[in-house]
């Protein structure tokens, strides 16, 4: 192949090679056969670009670069390289991605209620980036109690109302250890959310304590007031957007 300096040529960009194109000297073609680039050696019509008597190759492999039909491309598509390894193409951008990481923490220590209705906890609140990412939570609520306990445990985005029997939302138990004195438990949350919409949401923890005659209530984010051996403890959560 003859030797080129780049630096010294001046060329025109004509786009994909075409048959009934007259062309001149210095325009240059892409050829889809090869995907190579080529440049007019003289005026030539008809002439492949790899008759060596008209055109010398200007690129190897360059693709879409000199290919007139590339556009710009749509919203959220990417540039990569065909299947043939020959052009450069638009496609969808790849998807499973974390698009964001939120964290929350709420230190307010609350006293569940005796009776079978739920205590709430509004851990925090966040920003929502895409309708369409798939949410994943993972967090822990700190609790102290006197007995063993059972505690039923819910997980809400957007709502701190009475989920029944909503399959949606987290549902788990917690037993915090039978001893006369105070014994710290917790609840751990793994959940997975699909429908959330963009922008602001909150995020609520609602567990119930009914006592048995003799049990006390227990606490949420206990503090040293409730066992001397605790600092202050918080509920945290971390949220991941996954792209789907």
């Amino acid at each position: 192949m003859a030797t080129i300096n780049l630096g010294n040529l001046t060329f025109t960009h004509k786009g994909d090679y075409d048959g009934s194109t007259a062309y001149v000297k210095n325009d240059v073609v892409y050829y889809s056969t090869n995907g190579n680039a080529y440049i007019a050696k003289q005026s030539t019509t008809g002439n492949v670009p790899t008759n060596a008597t008209y055109w010398n190759q200007f690129a190897q492999g360059s693709g879409g670069i000199w290919n007139a039909g590339l556009s710009l491309g749509s919203a959220n598509e990417i540039l990569q390289v065909n299947s043939g390894a020959t052009a450069l193409e638009f496609t969808t951008k790849p998807e499973g991605k974390v698009k964001a990481v939120h964290f929350l923490s709420n230190n307010t220590r609350t006293s569940l209620s005796s009776a079978v209705n739920l205590t709430w906890l509004t851990v925090g609140s966040f920003t929502k980036t895409d309708a369409s990412t798939i949410l994943y939570i993972q967090g822990v609520v700190p609790e102290v109690a006197t007995a063993a306990d059972a505690l039923g445990c819910w997980l809400q985005i957007g709502t701190n109302s009475d989920p029944g029997d909503n399959q949606d939302v987290h549902k788990g138990i917690v037993r915090v250890p039978t001893n006369t004195a105070n014994h710290t438990g917790g609840t751990m949350y793994n959940m997975k959310f699909t429908g959330i919409g963009a922008g602001s949401q909150t995020l609520y923890v609602g567990q119930n304590n009914r006592d048995n005659n003799s049990d006390n209530p227990a606490i949420i984010n206990p503090n040293n007031s409730d066992e001397s051996r605790l600092q202050q403890t918080a509920s945290q959560f971390t949220i991941w957007e996954i792209g789907t």
